[in-house]
Protein backbone atom coordinates (compact mmCIF):
# COMPACT_ATOMS: atom_id res chain seq x y z
CA UNK A 1 0.00 0.00 0.00
CA UNK A 2 1.33 3.41 -0.95
CA UNK A 3 1.96 5.78 1.92
CA UNK A 4 2.22 9.55 1.87
CA UNK A 5 4.38 11.71 4.10
CA UNK A 6 2.54 13.62 6.76
CA UNK A 7 1.78 17.21 5.87
CA UNK A 8 3.96 19.69 7.69
CA UNK A 9 2.73 23.00 9.00
CA UNK A 10 4.95 25.20 6.85
CA UNK A 11 4.21 28.37 8.83
CA UNK A 12 5.57 26.69 11.96
CA UNK A 13 8.72 25.56 10.13
CA UNK A 14 9.27 29.14 8.93
CA UNK A 15 8.71 30.53 12.43
CA UNK A 16 11.11 27.99 13.94
CA UNK A 17 13.69 28.84 11.30
CA UNK A 18 13.32 32.55 12.04
CA UNK A 19 13.82 32.00 15.77
CA UNK A 20 16.97 29.91 15.20
CA UNK A 21 18.25 32.37 12.61
CA UNK A 22 18.00 35.22 15.11
CA UNK A 23 19.53 33.14 17.90
CA UNK A 24 22.54 31.48 16.28
CA UNK A 25 23.32 33.64 13.26
CA UNK A 26 21.98 37.19 13.03
CA UNK A 27 22.49 38.40 16.59
CA UNK A 28 26.11 37.17 16.98
CA UNK A 29 27.06 38.76 13.65
CA UNK A 30 25.36 42.06 14.47
CA UNK A 31 27.07 42.17 17.85
CA UNK A 32 30.46 41.41 16.30
CA UNK A 33 30.01 44.29 13.87
CA UNK A 34 29.00 46.56 16.74
CA UNK A 35 32.28 45.80 18.50
CA UNK A 36 34.27 47.31 15.64
CA UNK A 37 31.87 49.95 14.30
CA UNK A 38 31.15 52.87 16.61
CA UNK A 39 27.96 54.22 15.08
CA UNK A 40 25.16 55.60 17.27
CA UNK A 41 22.34 54.62 14.89
CA UNK A 42 23.70 51.10 14.57
CA UNK A 43 24.05 50.72 18.32
CA UNK A 44 20.45 51.88 18.70
CA UNK A 45 19.52 48.89 16.52
CA UNK A 46 21.66 46.58 18.66
CA UNK A 47 19.61 47.68 21.67
CA UNK A 48 16.86 45.38 20.38
CA UNK A 49 19.24 42.42 20.28
CA UNK A 50 19.97 42.39 24.01
CA UNK A 51 17.73 41.40 26.90
CA UNK A 52 15.93 44.08 28.87
CA UNK A 53 17.61 44.45 32.26
CA UNK A 54 14.29 44.33 34.13
CA UNK A 55 11.05 46.09 33.14
CA UNK A 56 10.22 46.41 29.45
CA UNK A 57 10.51 44.26 26.36
CA UNK A 58 12.89 44.10 23.41
CA UNK A 59 12.98 41.95 20.29
CA UNK A 60 15.57 39.67 21.89
CA UNK A 61 13.18 38.95 24.76
CA UNK A 62 10.89 37.21 22.25
CA UNK A 63 13.30 34.34 21.53
CA UNK A 64 12.49 32.16 24.55
CA UNK A 65 8.71 32.78 24.56
CA UNK A 66 8.64 31.89 20.89
CA UNK A 67 10.22 28.49 21.54
CA UNK A 68 7.59 27.76 24.21
CA UNK A 69 4.80 29.04 21.97
CA UNK A 70 5.92 26.85 19.05
CA UNK A 71 6.00 23.80 21.32
CA UNK A 72 2.36 24.46 22.13
CA UNK A 73 1.43 24.72 18.44
CA UNK A 74 2.66 21.17 17.84
CA UNK A 75 0.47 19.62 20.57
CA UNK A 76 -2.84 19.36 18.62
CA UNK A 77 -1.02 18.03 15.56
CA UNK A 78 0.91 15.36 17.48
CA UNK A 79 -1.66 14.30 20.10
CA UNK A 80 -4.78 14.25 17.92
CA UNK A 81 -3.23 11.32 16.05
CA UNK A 82 -2.79 9.37 19.28
CA UNK A 83 -6.00 10.22 21.14
CA UNK A 84 -8.56 7.46 20.78
CA UNK A 85 -6.01 4.77 20.06
CA UNK A 86 -3.96 3.35 22.90
CA UNK A 87 -4.43 5.70 25.84
CA UNK A 88 -1.29 4.54 27.73
CA UNK A 89 0.76 5.27 24.61
CA UNK A 90 -0.37 8.90 24.71
CA UNK A 91 0.92 9.30 28.26
CA UNK A 92 4.15 7.48 27.45
CA UNK A 93 4.69 9.90 24.56
CA UNK A 94 4.09 12.94 26.78
CA UNK A 95 6.22 11.73 29.70
CA UNK A 96 9.04 10.57 27.42
CA UNK A 97 9.23 13.95 25.71
CA UNK A 98 9.10 15.75 29.06
CA UNK A 99 11.96 13.69 30.50
CA UNK A 100 14.14 14.07 27.39
CA UNK A 101 13.73 17.85 27.41
CA UNK A 102 14.35 18.08 31.17
CA UNK A 103 17.50 15.96 31.10
CA UNK A 104 18.86 17.77 28.05
CA UNK A 105 18.27 21.02 29.93
CA UNK A 106 20.33 19.72 32.83
CA UNK A 107 23.07 18.69 30.41
CA UNK A 108 23.15 21.98 28.49
CA UNK A 109 22.93 24.48 31.36
CA UNK A 110 22.56 22.43 34.50
CA UNK A 111 26.13 21.07 34.47
CA UNK A 112 24.85 17.51 34.83
CA UNK A 113 27.79 15.92 33.02
CA UNK A 114 30.33 17.74 35.18
CA UNK A 115 29.43 15.28 37.97
CA UNK A 116 30.02 18.02 40.53
CA UNK A 117 27.11 18.57 42.91
CA UNK A 118 28.36 22.07 43.77
CA UNK A 119 27.62 23.34 40.26
CA UNK A 120 24.59 21.13 39.53
CA UNK A 121 21.49 23.16 38.61
CA UNK A 122 18.09 21.49 38.80
CA UNK A 123 15.89 24.02 36.98
CA UNK A 124 17.64 26.74 35.07
CA UNK A 125 16.90 27.01 31.35
CA UNK A 126 14.59 27.20 28.36
CA UNK A 127 14.47 23.46 27.67
CA UNK A 128 13.15 22.77 31.15
CA UNK A 129 10.62 25.60 30.86
CA UNK A 130 9.45 24.01 27.59
CA UNK A 131 9.29 20.60 29.29
CA UNK A 132 7.12 21.92 32.13
CA UNK A 133 4.78 23.82 29.83
CA UNK A 134 4.51 20.87 27.45
CA UNK A 135 3.72 18.34 30.20
CA UNK A 136 0.86 20.28 31.79
CA UNK A 137 -0.58 21.65 28.54
CA UNK A 138 -0.56 18.23 26.87
CA UNK A 139 -2.38 16.57 29.76
CA UNK A 140 -4.88 19.44 29.88
CA UNK A 141 -5.43 19.11 26.13
CA UNK A 142 -6.47 15.47 26.58
CA UNK A 143 -9.33 16.39 28.92
CA UNK A 144 -10.42 19.99 28.26
CA UNK A 145 -12.20 21.58 25.34
CA UNK A 146 -11.14 24.87 23.75
CA UNK A 147 -13.07 27.16 26.11
CA UNK A 148 -11.90 25.27 29.20
CA UNK A 149 -8.29 25.55 28.01
CA UNK A 150 -8.76 29.33 27.83
CA UNK A 151 -10.22 29.20 31.34
CA UNK A 152 -7.19 27.22 32.54
CA UNK A 153 -4.85 29.87 31.12
CA UNK A 154 -6.73 32.70 32.82
CA UNK A 155 -6.79 30.76 36.11
CA UNK A 156 -3.02 30.22 36.02
CA UNK A 157 -2.45 33.93 35.35
CA UNK A 158 -4.58 34.80 38.38
CA UNK A 159 -2.86 32.23 40.63
CA UNK A 160 0.56 33.54 39.55
CA UNK A 161 -0.45 37.16 40.14
CA UNK A 162 -1.98 37.02 43.61
CA UNK A 163 1.18 36.38 45.69
CA UNK A 164 3.34 38.35 43.27
CA UNK A 165 1.18 41.43 43.81
CA UNK A 166 0.83 41.06 47.58
CA UNK A 167 4.27 39.77 48.59
CA UNK A 168 7.10 42.19 47.90
CA UNK A 169 5.89 43.38 44.50
CA UNK A 170 8.13 43.21 41.45
CA UNK A 171 11.54 44.25 42.69
CA UNK A 172 14.56 42.59 41.01
CA UNK A 173 15.97 40.97 44.16
CA UNK A 174 12.82 40.82 46.27
CA UNK A 175 9.76 39.13 44.81
CA UNK A 176 7.70 36.04 45.53
CA UNK A 177 8.98 34.04 42.53
CA UNK A 178 12.60 34.53 43.54
CA UNK A 179 11.74 33.67 47.14
CA UNK A 180 10.20 30.34 46.01
CA UNK A 181 13.25 29.44 43.94
CA UNK A 182 15.60 30.17 46.81
CA UNK A 183 13.47 28.16 49.21
CA UNK A 184 13.19 25.00 47.10
CA UNK A 185 16.26 24.99 44.83
CA UNK A 186 18.68 26.28 47.47
CA UNK A 187 22.30 25.57 46.41
CA UNK A 188 21.02 23.87 43.21
CA UNK A 189 19.67 27.20 41.99
CA UNK A 190 21.36 28.95 39.10
CA UNK A 191 23.29 31.97 40.31
CA UNK A 192 24.58 30.36 43.52
CA UNK A 193 28.20 31.17 44.32
CA UNK A 194 30.46 28.99 46.42
CA UNK A 195 32.96 30.45 48.86
CA UNK A 196 34.97 27.58 50.19
CA UNK A 197 32.49 25.16 51.74
CA UNK A 198 29.67 27.70 51.93
CA UNK A 199 27.30 28.94 49.24
CA UNK A 200 25.48 32.25 48.81
CA UNK A 201 22.82 33.53 46.44
CA UNK A 202 24.10 35.92 43.80
CA UNK A 203 22.56 39.39 43.96
CA UNK A 204 22.87 39.73 40.18
CA UNK A 205 20.84 36.63 39.27
CA UNK A 206 17.19 37.58 38.81
CA UNK A 207 15.64 34.82 36.67
CA UNK A 208 12.97 32.65 38.28
CA UNK A 209 11.68 29.19 37.38
CA UNK A 210 9.40 27.36 39.82
CA UNK A 211 6.64 29.93 40.32
CA UNK A 212 7.17 31.21 36.78
CA UNK A 213 6.27 27.71 35.58
CA UNK A 214 2.63 28.80 35.90
CA UNK A 215 3.13 31.41 33.20
CA UNK A 216 5.46 29.18 31.17
CA UNK A 217 2.45 26.88 30.92
CA UNK A 218 0.26 29.75 29.74
CA UNK A 219 2.71 30.59 26.95
CA UNK A 220 2.70 26.97 25.77
CA UNK A 221 -1.08 26.91 26.19
CA UNK A 222 -1.44 29.98 23.95
CA UNK A 223 0.55 28.13 21.31
CA UNK A 224 -1.66 25.06 21.78
CA UNK A 225 -4.83 27.11 21.25
CA UNK A 226 -3.25 28.66 18.18
CA UNK A 227 -2.35 25.24 16.83
CA UNK A 228 -5.89 23.98 17.44
CA UNK A 229 -7.38 26.94 15.55
CA UNK A 230 -5.00 26.41 12.64
CA UNK A 231 -5.56 22.65 12.53
CA UNK A 232 -9.34 22.90 12.61
CA UNK A 233 -9.55 25.81 10.19
CA UNK A 234 -6.78 25.20 7.65
CA UNK A 235 -9.04 23.26 5.27
CA UNK A 236 -12.43 24.84 5.99
CA UNK A 237 -11.80 28.53 6.60
CA UNK A 238 -8.12 29.58 6.53
CA UNK A 239 -8.97 33.27 6.10
CA UNK A 240 -11.32 33.17 9.06
CA UNK A 241 -8.62 31.47 11.14
CA UNK A 242 -6.16 34.22 10.26
CA UNK A 243 -8.62 36.91 11.33
CA UNK A 244 -9.27 35.13 14.64
CA UNK A 245 -5.54 34.90 15.35
CA UNK A 246 -4.93 38.56 14.50
CA UNK A 247 -7.82 39.66 16.72
CA UNK A 248 -6.61 37.44 19.57
CA UNK A 249 -3.10 38.86 19.21
CA UNK A 250 -4.32 42.45 19.28
CA UNK A 251 -6.50 41.77 22.33
CA UNK A 252 -3.54 40.19 24.18
CA UNK A 253 -1.33 43.20 23.41
CA UNK A 254 -3.97 45.72 24.53
CA UNK A 255 -4.69 43.82 27.77
CA UNK A 256 -0.98 43.46 28.53
CA UNK A 257 -0.27 47.15 27.97
CA UNK A 258 -3.09 48.08 30.34
CA UNK A 259 -2.12 45.38 32.85
CA UNK A 260 1.51 46.54 32.96
CA UNK A 261 0.50 49.50 35.13
CA UNK A 262 -0.36 46.99 37.87
CA UNK A 263 1.96 44.12 36.86
CA UNK A 264 4.98 45.28 34.82
CA UNK A 265 6.17 43.46 31.70
CA UNK A 266 9.20 41.59 33.05
CA UNK A 267 10.62 38.62 31.18
CA UNK A 268 13.04 37.47 33.90
CA UNK A 269 10.17 36.51 36.20
CA UNK A 270 7.72 35.86 33.31
CA UNK A 271 4.93 38.11 34.55
CA UNK A 272 1.39 37.67 33.31
CA UNK A 273 1.53 40.91 31.34
CA UNK A 274 4.75 39.72 29.66
CA UNK A 275 3.10 36.39 28.88
CA UNK A 276 0.20 38.04 27.07
CA UNK A 277 2.41 40.62 25.36
CA UNK A 278 4.89 38.06 23.98
CA UNK A 279 2.10 35.61 23.14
Amino acid sequence: MKTYPAQRLESLDILRGLDLFLLVFLQPILMAIGNIWDNSSYHALLYQFEHESWEGFRLWDLIMPLFLFMTGITIPFSLDKKIGNDSPEVYRHIVRRFLILWILGMVVQGNLLAFDWQILRLYSNTLQAIATGYLITSIAYLYLNFKKLIGLGLTLLIIYSIPMSTWGGYEPNYNFALYIDKMFLQNFMDGVKWQGDEWIFSESYQYTWIWSSLTFIVTVLMGCLTGKLIKDGKDNDPNGTTIKLVVAGVVCIIVSLIWQYQQPIIKKIWTGSMTLFSG
